[in-house]
């Protein structure tokens, strides 16, 4: 074994079992999340919105926001698997937390896109937006309008699930981390013993 630097996500974490507990909590409390790796490779992804992948990160011009927005959530996250809370550049909410195996950061947790219950939409802007990048102005009203809505307790709520969920998969990614590690170990010390014991 290489090193965990060499190692992707899918390796220590059951991403099958993760995509279906987004999908889960998804479906019964209207959140979308994802897990992305440093190499930007998708793990898990659960009720991402229409305005994002159909709009936004389809225009040319449009994307390079969503990247500066995802560049400036990147040059924030620490290793404290603190949330970072951001305001994209196309005016919708995301939050995201880095997932660190053994002190290598793997992959990013993100929840969003959203709005909160007492943001001022400004439907304007939108339409602005919809004018300046080209798109079709009803069908991108139409995407804003199923942007999921939450009030400021319920995204602690389902904050506070997620920082147990991350702590979880950080410890259990440890111990899977070292598990792997050590039977590396035993194989090589059986091959030594094996080759010096033939001689």
């Amino acid at each position: 074994m290489n090193g965990i630097k060499s190692m992707k996500l899918p390796d220590i974490i059951d991403v099958k079992s993760l995509q279906l507990m987004a999908d889960l909590i998804y479906s019964s409390a209207g959140f979308p999340s994802g897990i992305i790796g440093v190499d930007n490779t998708i793990y898990v992804a659960a009720g991402w919105q229409d305005i994002c992948t159909k709009f936004h990160r389809v225009n040319p011009e449009c994307r390079e926001l969503c990247f500066k927005s995802d560049a400036f959530i990147s040059e924030h996250l620490n290793d404290e698997a603190r949330f970072i809370e951001y305001k994209c550049l196309n005016g919708l909410w995301d939050m995201a937390s880095p997932i660190i195996i053994d002190g290598v950061h793997m992959a990013t947790l993100f929840l969003g896109q959203f709005f909160y219950e007492n943001d001022e939409k400004d439907i304007d802007s939108f339409k602005e937006r919809a004018k300046k990048f080209g798109f079709d102005e009803a069908e991108y009203l139409e995407a804003l309008a199923k942007v999921p809505v939450f009030t400021r307790q319920k995204v602690q709520s389902i904050l506070d699930y997620y920082k147990l969920l991350l702590k979880t998969l950080v410890e259990t990614g440890d111990s899977k981390y070292r598990r792997l590690l050590a039977d590396t170990k035993l194989k090589k010390t059986k091959t030594l013993f094996f080759l010096f014991s033939t001689r």
